[in-house]
């Protein structure tokens, strides 16, 4: 997407998935232990819904065959950064959206948690939540 300059459209999400996915796969195959994700299937998931209001079969797949394990919420609660991949620059947007996917981890088994503050603050809540989950 960055060589066409954030311009995209319904099928390129799941071809952003699928590359994703391969990604992952190698990352597992590693088998160094944890891996982190950014960008997972609830983010395609609900972007897709987002602008195109439907989602591709595949990332409704992938959602179901999903092992995460623990998820981390940012908060909006820092000041947006342009790029050639980021919409929806509104304060009220980026909140609303952070509804969205706290209404589906919510509906999730698995932990998460929600950070929020500065870096350093992020950083500290995101590093204890991964020890106790280890531990």
């Amino acid at each position: 997407m960055q060589e066409r300059k954030g311009e995209y459209g319904f099928n390129d999400l799941e071809v952003i998935a699928k590359a994703q996915n391969l990604q992952i796969d190698r990352e597992m195959s590693l088998g160094n232990g944890l891996i982190f994700v950014d960008t997972w299937m609830y983010v395609m998931k609900i972007w897709s819904e987002e602008k195109f209001n439907r989602c591709s079969r595949y990332i409704l797949n992938q959602l179901s065959l999903s092992d995460s394990k623990a998820y981390i919420l940012c908060t909006p609660d820092f000041p947006w950064e342009q790029d050639e991949l980021r919409e929806h620059p509104e304060g009220v947007d980026r909140m609303r959206l952070f509804h969205v996917y706290k209404a589906h981890l919510e509906s999730q088994a698995q932990p998460y948690i929600i950070v929020s503050g500065t870096k350093k603050e992020r950083l500290n809540k995101a590093t204890q939540f991964v020890n106790d989950f280890i531990n």
